[in-house]
């Protein structure tokens, strides 16, 4: 009876164990993934959660158009989702392998499918906003996978028009 019992609660810490192992997280699949800017100045920064940035010069031969540029880096192609939060009225695009032009509300959700080239695990963001006044304009972007809204990245861009 005892040899029988024991059998038993090594079966059942067997059971235990490998239904605690099969709860991890699976992270092999997860997409991982960065943002570069190339800031004004010339230098670049990986962007960080809560990250926040100036963009003030004005295109050459425009009277408005403000540029953001960087790059999207990741380990695998996916179906990236932006949410963008900006001024109502403010005049915007968003390129990643795509041009999207903002309906000029208050917030905005796109979709662009990270494709790479041959060889390649980088893609071009390029972001415009044409300012009519003077001042601060601050654009509020949420970048993040379609299936794992948990793995964002925010920051906020200011296209202040001098």
């Amino acid at each position: 009876m005892k040899k029988f019992n024991v059998m038993m609660i090594v079966a059942l810490m067997a059971t235990m164990f490998t239904a605690c192992t099969k709860e991890k997280v699976d992270d092999t699949n997860k997409v991982d993934y960065s943002i570069v800017i190339h800031k004004q100045d010339g230098t670049e920064v990986i962007v960080k959660d809560g990250d926040s940035f100036v963009f003030d010069k004005i295109m050459e031969g425009e009277t408005s158009k403000i540029e953001m540029n960087g790059v999207l880096k990741s380990n695998k192609e996916f179906i990236l989702m932006v949410d963008v939060k900006r001024p109502i009225g403010l005049e915007t695009q968003l390129c990643i392998g795509i041009c999207k032009i903002g309906n000029m509300e208050g917030s905005e959700q796109f979709r662009f499918p990270i494709e790479f080239e041959e060889g390649k695990s980088e893609i071009g963001i390029q972001a415009h906003s044409m300012p009519k006044e003077t001042g601060d304009h601050i654009i509020e972007y949420t970048f993040y996978p379609k299936d794992d809204s948990s793995n964002k990245i925010s920051f906020k861009v200011n296209y202040k028009k001098p």
